[in-house]
This record gives C-alpha cells, sequence and structure tokens, in this order.
C-alpha cells in the first residue's frame, strides 16, 4: 500500500483554497451598462469591433457604441460583445486587439479577406466569409498572397485577417492558431 509519507504515490491532504491554474482572462475590461438608444433594438446580444481611428465594424447602432463602451475604459482597438441582460441593461466585455493598418491592392470589392493556415492541415482563403480557390487571381489574390506573407512572417500556423475600414485602407490582425 501507497501509505508512506515519502512515497510519490500516496495521497496527501492539501490546504484548503484554490490550488492549479488560474484559467486565462477572457476580456480585458468588462461593465454593466444601462443604454437607452438599445431599447427598441430586439436582439439578445451585439459584437463589433471599435478601430483604432474610432470606426465601428458590426451589427450595432453606431448611436449606442459610446453608451455601450465609455465604462470599459480601453482605448482601440478592441473587439467588444455585449450581451443584453433585461430592459435597457447590457453586460459588455471588450478585448484589445493587436491590429495594423496596411495597404492592399486597389480595386478590392470585399470588406474582409481571410487567410487560414492550420498546424497540420490545408490553407484555407475566405472572403468575406466565403471560403474560395487557393489559385485566385487578380487583385484579390495578391491581396490573400499579402495576408498569407503577412502571417508567415509572425507565425507558422496563424489566421490573418484584413478587414475594409475605408477607402483603400485595411486592418490587418495575425493570430495564432
Amino acid at each position: 500500500m501507497h501509505d508512506r509519507i515519502d512515497d510519490p504515490r500516496a495521497f496527501r491532504w492539501v490546504e484548503a483554497g484554490v490550488s492549479g491554474l488560474a484559467r486565462p482572462r477572457q476580456w480585458d475590461a468588462t461593465a454593466l451598462v444601462e443604454v437607452d438608444g438599445l431599447r427598441g433594438y430586439e436582439v439578445p446580444e451585439l459584437e463589433f469591433r471599435v478601430l483604432a481611428d474610432g470606426s465601428v465594424l458590426g451589427d450595432v447602432p453606431a448611436e449606442a457604441v459610446p453608451e455601450l463602451t465609455a465604462e470599459l475604459g480601453l482605448d482601440p482597438p478592441y473587439t467588444a460583445r455585449a450581451v443584453r441582460k433585461g430592459g435597457g441593461r447590457w453586460a459588455v466585455g471588450a478585448l484589445r486587439i493587436a491590429a495594423d493598418e496596411i495597404e492592399l491592392p486597389p480595386g478590392l470589392e470585399a470588406s474582409s479577406l481571410e487567410v487560414a493556415v492550420p498546424p497540420d492541415g490545408e490553407t484555407a482563403f475566405l472572403v468575406d466569409g466565403e471560403h474560395v480557390a487557393a489559385e485566385l487571381e487578380g487583385d484579390t489574390g495578391a491581396a490573400l498572397r499579402v495576408l498569407e506573407r503577412a502571417g508567415r512572417a509572425r507565425f507558422q500556423a496563424f489566421v490573418a485577417r484584413a478587414d475594409r475600414v475605408g477607402e483603400g485602407r485595411w486592418q490587418l490582425t495575425v493570430d495564432p492558431l
């Protein structure tokens, strides 16, 4: 039996309290806010991004963003999620994002481009959320290759995403997988 104290297999009582590793933080900032501008807006949750220049991407009324984000205390850019808690009350969480502004070939009609390179799978190319062929030609193909090079410069496995933020302006994020 394993009853010797120097036997590593022996059961030992531990001090009361929390043990083990803490969960990684999901949000950089959270707040519970009252948003009068969303009282007639009948959705249970909202997801949006606030870019470095203050512009907003996502399905959220622009006039409600200041009320939703004022108590977060974060400087853009960040991504946010708001969940209705009843009436005009919303729980809001935000996560800072590392983003760079890049130039892509002019004349692109897409609003978002993505390249995903998994550790053990096939590279995926998406234009406005729709899968496209790897050998896509023209300006869109050239833009996807720019994203792939940017991702490979940082990580072996990654998702590189460019979102249009204005005419000729794109915001690039590269996240590891």
